[in-house]
């Protein structure tokens, strides 16, 4: 069978609600094939009765993230809804996979059939997600999960795109946390819908709270006070109050019309995501393709026009799904 066969098979699969198709049609994606994203959404309806909702839950290694995102799923896949979490995670320089997989901490769903989770590697991105992950958040709501949760690497300083891909982006911090929200660039502070102070029975919760109150006193006024929630994630402190915070968040964003804005920014975020991924691939293929003596000989200049002229001349994987 040659390779369209066994895409349109592969496709038919996916439309039938199969989730070895989804999660093969995942694997192709995150390895560049994000033509597959374009015929799948062309071949398939992918109008809902509810407008689907992208939760960014994103902090430093070691505050909680994938316990609390563990203690989401229940309340929001019991509310009739299929949830599916991408948790990113670091990229193995020898194979390129996820090195962390937090579905080993998740595995209490792999039974259920509301509830998907994938670890996905950021494959050289620096922006604490995929390049490929919009294609494969789309690739989830074609096949009909109502809500995505993205877990970021964790890397504190870099990642700032969650808040352009998530339409509700929750920043975990916990006491104790050295030199606190301060290790953190100004921008994900600032941009932050909800901040959650997991592991608050920690000495320290107060204060933390406290100088968030005095950071967000300095923020340009906005419509939307971001909440500052205590939270502690392994005895389910907390999580209730999260949820109804998510949600109203979630009404805020469709009664102001802001939703549009964030679709808006996640098709830029793709575009974006795409060419980059094209354009490190080409630049890899180049530069191992270069003699020493091309090396020692080409000016600065010439190597530029050589990298750039083999990236616009690439063809590199343009038909294996169309």
């Amino acid at each position: 069978m040659d390779l369209r066969s066994n895409v349109d098979t592969l496709i038919d699969r996916f439309k039938d609600g199969d989730k070895m198709a989804l999660a093969k049609a995942m694997t192709l994606v995150e390895n560049g094939a994000s033509e597959l994203v374009d015929r799948i959404k062309s071949e398939k309806n992918m109008k809902s009765e509810s407008e689907p909702w992208i939760i960014g839950i994103t902090g430093a290694p070691g505050v909680g993230k994938s316990t609390l995102i563990d203690k989401l799923i229940d309340p929001f896949s019991t509310d009739n809804k299929r949830v599916f979490v991408f948790a990113v995670d670091p990229t193995s320089k020898l194979s390129g996979g996820a090195i962390l997989g937090d579905r080993v901490r998740m595995q209490r769903y792999a039974t259920n059939d509301n509830v998907f989770i994938r670890s996905v590697a950021t494959r050289g991105s620096n922006g604490g997600v995929s390049y490929h992950l919009i294609d494969m958040i789309d690739l989830a709501l074609a096949f009909g999960y109502d809500i995505v949760i993205v877990e970021t690497v964790g890397a504190g300083q870099i990642d700032l795109d969650i808040f352009d891909i998530s339409d509700t982006t929750v920043l975990v911090l916990m006491p104790e946390q050295g030199d606190g929200i301060q290790t953190y660039k100004a921008g994900m502070t600032e941009m932050a819908d909800i901040f959650v102070i997991n592991k608050a029975d920690k000495r320290g919760a107060d204060k933390m709270v406290e100088q968030l109150r005095v950071m967000m006193s300095t923020r340009a006024v906005r419509k939307w006070q971001s909440p500052i929630l205590k939270v502690i994630s392994t005895e389910n402190v907390g999580i209730d109050i999260l949820v109804k915070e998510l949600k109203r968040h979630r009404r805020y964003l469709l009664s102001s019309k802001k939703i549009k804005d964030r679709e808006r920014l996640r098709k830029l975020m793709k575009v974006k995501g795409n060419m980059l991924a094209k354009f490190e691939a080409s630049l890899s293929k180049t530069l191992e393709g270069l003699s020493n003596e091309e090396l020692d000989s080409l000016n600065r200049h010439e190597m530029y026009i050589r990298i750039l002229k083999n990236f616009l001349d690439g063809k590199e994987g343009e038909d294996e799904c169309q």
